[in-house]
């Protein structure tokens, strides 16, 4: 079946996706707060991202987490878009989202930034050493979820040992560790409050 422009919802058209509108309803926004898992019922559900950060994930028979991206504003979540199984969006933030119909259409540029994420993520996760990986993967988020400052780049995130552990398929203890040494060497400043990579010279080397 052919869509026309008079069909398609502008406001998710310059978005990069796309709704059959066969019938126009208001845009209703919902709001999830930190840790708050976004509903999936039978996995159907996909949903647009206009505030906040969330990540995707699945696990595996033990119970190990495997995260599968990181999404924020203008980013389009939910299972058809992955087929993983188990799967689930949790909130790193406060987030608000729409929830979008079931005529949902991706278009290519949407697509296409979604596999780009994904791959950018499975390389950081096989890049040389550990604290090679922990720096990629803190100027990534930073890049994607914070700003430049004169010190560094600042990941306008709070994220804990442990999330950073499963995105790089190690441990807590390892995270905790690697951050207090490059902590300690001037490369990072890490609290509750701020985490500001402060040089990324040793990512130059790679």
């Amino acid at each position: 079946m052919f869509t026309t422009l008079a069909q398609v919802n502008p406001s998710l058209l310059r978005d990069g996706c796309f709704e059959v509108d066969a019938e126009r309803s208001p845009i209703t926004f919902q709001t999830f707060n930190r840790r708050e898992i976004l509903p999936s019922y039978y996995q159907q559900n996909i949903w647009q991202i206009e505030s906040g950060v969330v990540r995707t994930l699945t696990w595996d028979a033990n119970g190990t987490v495997i995260p599968l991206g990181f999404w924020g504003k203008g980013d389009v979540v939910g299972y058809l878009l992955s087929e993983f199984s188990p799967y689930q969006v949790e909130c790193l933030t406060q987030v608000r989202v729409q929830k979008l119909s079931d005529s949902y259409v991706c278009s290519r540029e949407m697509m296409l930034s979604h596999i780009s994420q994904t791959q950018m993520l499975l390389k950081i996760v096989h890049t040389g050493s550990m604290e090679k990986r922990l720096l990629h993967f803190l100027l990534w988020m930073s890049k994607r979820f914070g700003y430049q400052m004169e010190s560094g780049w600042r990941l306008d995130l709070r994220l804990t040992h442990l999330d950073i552990a499963e995105a790089l398929g190690t441990t807590r203890v390892t995270v905790t560790r690697l951050l207090g040494q490059l902590q300690q060497e001037g490369v990072i400043q890490w609290s509750r409050r701020e985490q500001i990579l402060c040089d990324d010279s040793r990512l130059q080397q790679d």
